[in-house]
């Protein structure tokens, strides 16, 4: 179990070594989210894991990548402020012109986050095959994140959870709201 902890922690450095890089989080703020990290990935590894440790595990990872954009979107709008100085562009007829937005280039971190989210789902919907909130949870991720993984796990949850007549009218229908 260790192993495969410390496995899954190993292949986290590419991103976090680029998240210190783009200055998105401190040393310290990255040491505090191994140690999270390590925490989770145990309790999901042990004999028995609950439900709940998933699901904490997850909004753990939403809550950080959500801190990541709003870091990130903090630091472009401040180095397109500061580039331009005061002499604003006009055009011709005395309007101002728009200034390009810089561009962020898309990097490992960028999509590690939604990726590891969509793999503790997995994880999560293999161990709990008949939990349909999980499966509609995981579901609306990926509808609200525009993964094309949501056409891929339609067949599965079909398969993989037990035939009633709410389930089975539930996805006939394509209605992915959790009743």
């Amino acid at each position: 179990m260790a192993d495969t902890v410390q496995f899954r922690l190993e292949r986290m450095t590419d991103e976090l070594d680029d998240l210190e890089r783009r200055g998105l989080f401190t040393r310290a703020e990255l040491a505090d989210v191994v140690r999270r990290r390590r925490d989770f990935e145990f309790r999901i590894r042990r004999h028995s894991p609950l439900r709940q440790d998933f699901l904490d595990y997850i909004a753990y990872e939403l809550r950080l990548d959500a801190l990541r954009n709003l870091r990130k979107r903090a630091i472009i709008r401040a180095s397109g402020s500061d580039s331009e100085g005061d002499d604003d562009p006009v055009s011709e007829n005395g309007n101002k012109r728009r200034r390009p937005k810089k561009k962020w280039k898309k990097s490992v971190s960028d999509v590690a986050g939604v990726l590891r989210i969509l793999d503790i789902y997995r994880m999560a919907t293999v161990r709990f095959k008949g939990d349909l909130d999980l499966w509609f949870r995981y579901l609306e991720f990926c509808r609200g994140k525009r993964h094309g993984r949501m056409k891929r796990l339609s067949p599965k949850l079909s398969a993989s959870t037990p035939r009633s007549p709410a389930s089975g009218s539930t996805l006939q229908h394509g209605n992915s709201t959790r009743t």
